[in-house]
């Protein structure tokens, strides 16, 4: 944050009519990484182990013995208690705004190493410590613009740990034009985290939910991008 985030690498968001900062959303993803360590020397510290276990364990390179609890701890841990892994999977968290059409490229800030044995409580719980090191940070909410959503693909973790943080409240908007239009949507979702953020989802995966299924049905196949279902009368006739 410290970094991309500076005004002076990223200008700050101008103010709204209104008086108030054009708010951002959270994204996460998943990547594949390397199953390797590296060393930091800025940091003195090794890479590459998974945030879930690297409690158990001093990163800090300080002699030879250190290095070698580190692989101890990697390939001959006593407990699990004292055992590491190797990063498999990297949590990528970016930031973008809504309300800018000048600097609207994502903003990378954190890329944490994960062995995929994280599941939603404890995922909702590293995203909530990122959020409120957002929200106190010199060049996050009160110069960035605050948080207005939280969006991820449909792992099912990131679908959990999103629906923990951001169902909690119901959308408060008593005696207001906007209560009207909201309530009249029916199968809107009105709940929000504490703060307000809501929960959002990449589009494309839902298409591409119903894509597949359709595509591996042993009743439909694709021909030219045409449905092709099989005749009930006729089960080797395809129609069109």
């Amino acid at each position: 944050m410290s970094s991309f985030l500076d005004p002076k690498v990223k200008p700050a968001p101008p103010q709204t009519s209104s008086g108030g900062v054009p708010g951002n959303i959270l994204m996460f993803d998943g990547v594949a990484l390397d199953t390797r360590c590296q060393y930091c020397p800025e940091r003195n510290i090794v890479l590459g182990l998974c945030r879930e276990h690297s409690k158990n364990i001093n990163l800090e390179v300080s002699d030879v013995k250190s290095v070698e609890d580190i692989r101890t701890a990697l390939f001959e841990p006593p407990s699990d208690a004292n055992k590491v892994c190797f990063g498999s999977d990297a949590t990528v968290v970016a930031i973008a705004p809504y309300a800018r059409s000048d600097h609207y490229r994502p903003v990378p800030l954190v890329v944490s190493a994960s062995d995929k044995t994280e599941k939603g409580p404890e995922l909702a719980l590293w995203i909530r410590t990122l959020l409120d090191a957002y929200k106190l940070h010199e060049f996050g909410g009160s110069i960035s613009g605050p948080i207005w959503a939280l969006g991820s693909d449909g792992d099912s973790t990131f679908r959990s740990a999103r629906h923990i943080i951001c169902m909690t409240h119901h959308l408060q908007v008593v005696n207001s034009d906007m209560e009207i239009i909201l309530r009249s949507l029916v199968g809107l979702n009105l709940y929000t985290s504490v703060e307000g953020i809501v929960g959002t989802c990449d589009p494309k995966h839902i298409f591409k939910r119903g894509f597949n299924s359709k595509l591996f049905m042993y009743s439909t196949i694709y021909i030219l991008c045409r449905i092709c279902n099989t005749s009930p009368k006729y089960p080797g006739l395809y129609a069109i």
